[in-house]
């Protein structure tokens, strides 16, 4: 009977040991389990920053998108204030961002929140010297690499929500004259060309610079334009070749007309770029003409 009762025991402590490892190894397997969830894959990821280039929560809470976009663990996303973009943001509304974003997605992910906003220095501070066709604005830096013709320059298209402001007053784009002088804030996204191109968010007008004088007053000789080569398009003043661009203004009596309107024998007022490409030889850019009458 001991010797039946001792392997009774035995196969008892077997059998319990056995339960134990059992459950170790599926409480383990859980575990897997809700790690697998806390972290969610790739596509779960990449479908969250698909979906957030357009959310009604930016409509509700008065937001731009900017940027966005799924990294290995966790989705990026900037976003900016309409017209509040020189405002802090307290990371309470961060917060309150993020939750309403969460809700209206439907699911979570690891979601890193940027909220931009311009800060007291400006990107960039100089002269306005052109404005083109499609409405943006250039502002040259008057310091820089004159010696090799690179200041820095950039080309500002300005946000729907933007302001352009002289004397602590917002006036509007067509207001802001050729040769002014300024300071510029931006979005913070700068496509990499020459010059470069933003899209503009606040303009301070600092001075009048030379936007009532002009660069240089000189007497019409030849104009030559409309030719799809743009170095046939040129300007000469004073026995002096300036290239003209195809955004060139000219003015007459504050009014913009047709570059036909010149001719040779005209007073005229003169706005340069400010800038050049660098290469040999090359004529400086006039963007404005206007006729002294």
């Amino acid at each position: 009977m001991k010797a039946r009762g001792d392997w009774y025991m035995r196969w008892r402590k077997v059998l319990t040991v056995g339960i134990i490892v059992l459950l170790v190894g599926v409480l383990a397997g859980c575990g897997n389990a809700r790690d697998a969830e806390s972290k969610p894959g790739e596509g779960t990821l990449q479908k969250f920053a698909e979906k957030l280039t357009s959310l009604k929560v930016y409509e509700d809470r008065g937001l731009v998108h900017m940027s966005s976009g799924a990294g290995a663990d966790s989705v990026f996303l900037q976003v900016r204030k309409k017209h509040d973009f020189d405002k802090p943001v307290a990371e309470q509304e961060v917060e309150e961002i993020k939750e309403a974003i969460y809700k209206e997605m439907g699911f979570r992910v690891p979601l890193d929140l940027q909220v931009y906003v311009i800060g007291e220095t400006p990107h960039i501070s100089g002269k306005v010297t052109a404005a083109d066709s499609a409405g943006r604005l250039l502002i040259v830096e008057e310091k820089g690499n004159q010696a090799e013709g690179m200041p820095r320059a950039m080309w500002f298209k300005m946000a729907e929500d933007a302001v352009i402001l002289k004397d602590g007053k917002q006036i509007a784009a067509e207001k802001l004259k050729i040769g002014a002088e300024v300071k510029g804030w931006h979005s913070g996204l700068v496509m990499e060309s020459y010059p470069e191109q933003t899209e503009g968010l606040k303009i301070e007008v600092t001075g009048p610079g030379t936007s009532e004088t002009g660069d240089l007053t000189g007497t019409v000789e030849e104009v030559s334009s409309g030719h799809a080569d743009w170095m046939q398009n040129y300007i000469v003043v004073d026995g002096e070749k300036y290239q003209l661009p195809d955004f060139a203004a000219v003015l007459d009596g504050g009014n913009k007309v047709p570059i036909s309107d010149l001719h040779s024998g005209d007073r005229v007022k003169l706005w340069f770029a400010g800038y050049s490409v660098g290469m040999e030889n090359e004529p400086k850019m006039v963007t404005q003409i206007e006729i002294v009458r």
